[in-house]
């Protein structure tokens, strides 16, 4: 078993309860080993060291088994919180049972040499710190049992203090990490050019980086074609590294990219004093806002991955609606978001990006193409390979592959015009034009759909900032109810996904 996050936690748990079944097991042999020193004929030592050990061995199992079976249920849990703290029980419970292996073993074994002693049953005499320690109970003892009230009366005024403020507490899965860096997701229109996106992930690198706690920053627009988390080109992910307190005041030199470009020597000099990263972090929420068309999601790289792993959405919170129809989905997903705009703990709120943009579609005149002898699926076939092209085959270049790809010419899919005009040749060999079997019409279409268990949905994705998550939750699914679940038509649903649902 591996060294991780939690484990060193289950070893913290289990510290304080190591040295019981030990305590337990020394205790009990001191006291036989006392009353066998008092009897005219004492017997071996071993003999009482095994006897009392043997007196006391059922309790100590039976005590450890009892307190080992309260951690089983973490083995139940799935999940990402299975994952977490599944480590924490077990390294507890090979911590316990550990320590009821020496208890059984070594402390006997330790006692039979270290305790017989034969002035064990003589006088006793305390040490200094224990006569100070029975001294000072004795005082105490004297002062407050005469007013028992009193004492009750102390006692239970910060136990019922401590539960009005546990009731009243808020509540999160994970406490907040402090990873050190932040990672900012800029998202503008589908759609927008390569170039256009990368224009505005360099004005929000920018922006970051005028920043005093800012170090340095990493920028990616777009994502590879086969990215495990693939994005559109309208995507940028910036990561920002931040100045320690540990460098605030020293002078120094950090390389840093810029818009894509590293300059030869750009000097980052520390702050004389680092504010804390909430105050950081909004400060730069308040300078991206300024970038026109672009929605900004501030979080960090493993809070984000465990949040993508939760709800596939990368932020703390995700409110889903499912349904049958995009427009209406589009419609609720706004009244969404102006019900929970504003309400104190969230921030980062946005929509999924789900616009119309002009598709080309092609509709079969299936009389025509009959008496041609096309069929429906043979025309989509012959449209699909035209437009975006048909891997055929491969070819081998030395140690390299290319994929050989058959599709028309650039000068017949410049417009709609030269697509209605392709030449195709009939199962009955008649040459046809395409626009004689099918209409090729441009029409606004969704740029994505995204689909959950079959149902298609759209997501409205915050973060809690300065709130507690829980609280945030609670506050954003009662002004939801209040304001949306009224008016939503029959077969659609809003579900809320997160890391409060492991919680």
């Amino acid at each position: 078993m591996s060294i991780n996050t939690m484990t060193p936690g289950g070893i913290a748990v289990a510290i304080g309860e190591l040295v019981d079944d030990a305590i337990v097991d020394v205790e009990n042999i001191f006291r036989r080993l006392r009353e066998n020193n008092l009897r005219p004929d004492p017997l071996p030592a071993q003999e009482i060291v095994f006897h009392a050990s043997s007196e006391i061995r059922n309790s100590i199992v039976l005590g450890t088994t009892v307190v080992i079976l309260v951690f089983l249920p973490l083995f139940a849990l799935s999940g990402i919180e299975g994952r977490l703290f599944a480590p924490l029980g077990l390294a507890y419970i090979v911590s316990i049972l550990m320590s009821l292996v020496v208890s059984l073993t070594v402390t006997p074994a330790l006692s039979s040499y270290l305790l017989p002693d034969p002035q064990l049953g003589h006088e006793e005499k305390d040490g200094p710190l224990l006569r100070f320690c029975k001294w000072g109970a004795r005082k105490f003892y004297g002062a407050t049992f005469p007013r028992p009230k009193i004492v009750i009366g102390i006692a239970v005024s910060p136990v019922a203090i401590g539960l009005w403020v546990v009731a009243n507490m808020g509540s999160e899965f994970l406490p907040p990490f402090n990873e050190g860096t932040s990672t900012v997701n800029i998202l503008a229109q589908p759609g927008i050019s390569l170039d256009d996106s990368n224009r505005l992930g360099a004005m929000a690198e920018n922006l970051i980086l005028g920043v005093p706690e800012v170090k340095s920053t990493g920028r990616r627009t777009g994502r590879a074609e086969q990215d495990e988390h693939a994005e559109g080109v309208h995507y940028s992910e910036i990561d920002v590294d931040f100045w320690t307190s540990e460098e605030a005041g020293k002078s120094g030199e950090a390389t840093t990219t810029v818009g894509g470009m590293r300059p030869a020597a750009l000097l980052r000099v520390p702050p004389a004093k680092v504010r804390p990263r909430p105050v950081v972090l909004a400060q730069i929420r308040r300078l991206l806002e300024t970038i026109p068309g672009t929605m900004v999601n501030v979080g960090q790289p493993i809070s984000h991955r465990i949040d993508h792993l939760l709800s596939g959405v990368k932020a703390q919170i995700a409110i889903k609606i499912t349904g049958s129809d995009l427009g209406t989905l589009r419609k609720k997903a706004m009244e969404v978001e102006r019900a929970i705009k504003g309400l104190p703990g969230v921030v980062d709120l946005q929509v999924e990006q789900q616009i119309l943009i002009p598709q080309l579609r092609l509709r079969v005149k299936r009389e025509a193409a009959a008496r041609y002898g096309f069929k429906a699926g043979e025309l989509t076939e012959i449209f699909e390979a035209a437009l975006n092209g048909r891997v055929v085959s491969q070819v081998i270049e030395g140690r390299r592959f290319f994929d050989l790809v058959l599709w028309t010419a650039e000068s017949s899919r410049v417009d709609n015009e030269a697509i209605a005009n392709l030449r195709l040749v009939s199962p009955s060999g008649a040459v046809v034009l395409l626009a004689d079997v099918a209409d090729v019409v441009e029409t606004p279409g969704p740029n994505q759909i995204n689909r959950e268990n079959v149902a298609r949905r759209i997501v409205v994705s915050c973060n809690a900032q300065g709130r507690d998550l829980g609280s945030t939750v609670k506050a954003i699914q009662e002004s939801i109810a209040m304001d949306v679940l009224p008016s939503l038509p029959e077969g659609y649903s809003i579900t809320y996904g997160g890391q409060f649902e492991s919680q």
